[in-house]
């Protein structure tokens, strides 16, 4: 069982394959491309797994899997849906932003950035700073406010409450993640949190 906590809460599409079915060959490239776009716009809140239902065929009987390749989804340890009409990438990826919409919230304690500060292009990459790196949060409540409007007013309070003892704060980096595109960062105390890069200045003063 997966603890319900901030970090794993995400919804989960899920292919279930055979590493004997030509279709499901022929598919990895399309199921690939889905997943790197569906976690870099979704850092955090969306992640794509495969499983070989052949090896595996009491995971897919124990989630009502008939046939493969077959791609459902799952939150917070239940299912949601089956997919229909599996095609190319674009088509994985608009059916798990849909299930995403319908069913996702954030959680307390869950910080993360938001897409439309990526489409604006003012945002550096996770892979642009090391571990050990010294990095600043930033005060830039432009940003912020940027992140709320796109997330709503709910986000306001928990953005504020998390950020707001650390503006200004310097950290360390403790961990990289470039397939997310976020990084972990330790503050003084011994805080650890993970953030996305907008939130984020390198020491020397520059965006990530």
């Amino acid at each position: 069982m997966i603890a319900n906590t901030p970090e794993n809460n995400r919804v989960w599409v899920v292919e279930f394959y055979s590493d004997r079915c030509p279709i499901c060959k022929g598919l990895v490239p399309e199921v690939r491309r889905a997943a790197i776009e569906l976690m870099k716009d979704f850092p955090g809140q969306i992640t794509l797994g495969a499983v070989n239902s052949r090896v595996y065929h009491e995971l897919a009987e124990a989630w009502g899997i008939k046939s493969y390749p077959w791609v459902t989804s799952f939150y917070k340890g239940e299912k949601i849906e089956d997919m229909a009409g599996l095609g190319g990438w674009q088509s994985i990826y608009n059916w798990g932003k849909k299930k995403f919409d319908e069913k996702w919230e954030p959680m307390d304690g869950q910080v993360l950035g938001c897409k439309g500060l990526k489409d604006a292009g003012s945002l550096g990459k996770a892979e642009d700073v090391a571990v050990g790196d010294t990095v600043v949060l930033t005060a830039d409540e432009a940003k912020v406010a940027s992140c709320v409007a796109e997330k709503g007013k709910e986000w306001a309070g928990k953005m504020k409450d998390k950020r707001g003892p650390l503006l200004g704060k310097s950290g360390v980096v403790k961990e990289v993640d470039t397939g997310r595109d976020v990084v972990q960062v330790t503050f003084d105390g011994g805080v650890d949190m993970w953030w996305a890069p907008v939130y984020l200045t390198k020491a020397d003063g520059k965006e990530l």
